[in-house]
């Protein structure tokens, strides 16, 4: 296994209410207000919709959300957004006792306050081996990383977020049982980023999560990496402003792509989109 580096990282998020494109088995929607991502919730569950995922971020002092339904089976799941991390820890003991683990746990700032959305699930133990942490700092991150890595598990989702103007991380460490090779950085500006993507994309690995948080001014992403096999192809893109994602996101929709990972995240300059397809 080839060692994994992390670096640090920072989060400003973005806003505005908007619904992509459609197919019978997925939806997607971004720039929603919390009461509109509420309403679209209810909408697709009450359809028999999940949560795949969801993505936190802030515009003019409020809380906005990107998330992504999908028509699956996956049984028995929990999610709950804007939570401080108080209320993430008592959340998340209380959803252990009954069987549940953390499949998604994102962090995001809204009026200069962290809070957190996550997304739990059931699944037997053997299935998926899952080890979460919140409010990380860079170091600790680092340490995490380092002693994991030795058990065989890696992570699976990283986000960072600020919290009194440094770096900040949630990660869901899982275990997983193959050669593959993998890669996780955090603190990457959005030319470093690049270049660590062509560069791993030329030796053959595949990205399997990307989200960008600001610290302050300062714009950072991160990337997980591995060469494990998986058929079908794939594209990300990272820095879109809303026109330029929902272009992207028609393009690709309509050449079957399938929208995996999705992260909204606040600039300077405006609301920003990484996102992540892959062919069904």
């Amino acid at each position: 296994m080839k060692p994994v580096t992390l670096w640090a990282l920072a989060l400003t998020l973005t806003s505005t209410p908007a619904t992509l494109a459609q197919t019978p088995e997925w939806h997607a929607h971004y720039r929603m207000t919390p009461s509109e991502y509420q309403q679209t919730f209810d909408h697709y569950t009450s359809l028999g919709y999940v949560l795949n995922s969801v993505s936190g971020y802030e515009r003019a002092s409020e809380a906005n959300y990107a998330a992504i339904f999908e028509q699956t089976d996956r049984g028995a799941w929990r999610s709950n957004h804007g939570m401080t991390s108080a209320e993430y820890v008592a959340k998340n003991a209380g959803f252990e006792e009954q069987g549940y683990h953390v499949r998604q746990v994102n962090g995001y700032n809204v009026d200069g306050e962290a809070v957190y959305a996550a997304i739990w699930e059931v699944e037997p133990e053997e299935v998926h081996k899952r080890i979460t942490y919140h409010n990380l700092t860079a170091s600790e991150m680092q340490e995490r990383v380092d002693c994991y890595m030795k058990e065989g598990y890696r992570p699976s989702h990283i986000s960072g977020y600020e919290i009194g103007g440094s770096p900040y991380f949630a990660v869901i460490f899982e275990y997983i049982a193959d050669d593959a090779a993998w890669w996780a950085w955090g603190q990457l500006s959005s030319s470093e980023y690049q270049a660590r993507f062509d560069e791993y994309l030329a030796d053959g690995y595949r990205l399997r999560d990307v989200s960008g948080y600001s610290v302050g001014d300062d714009v950072f992403f991160v990337g997980i990496w591995d060469n494990s096999t998986a058929p079908g192809a794939w594209s990300a893109r990272h820095g879109m402003d809303s026109s330029t994602f929902q272009s992207e996101f028609d393009k690709f929709k309509g050449e079957g792509y399938v929208l995996e990972v999705l992260s909204g995240y606040s600039t300077g300059a405006g609301d920003r989109y990484a996102a992540l397809w892959a062919k069904a």
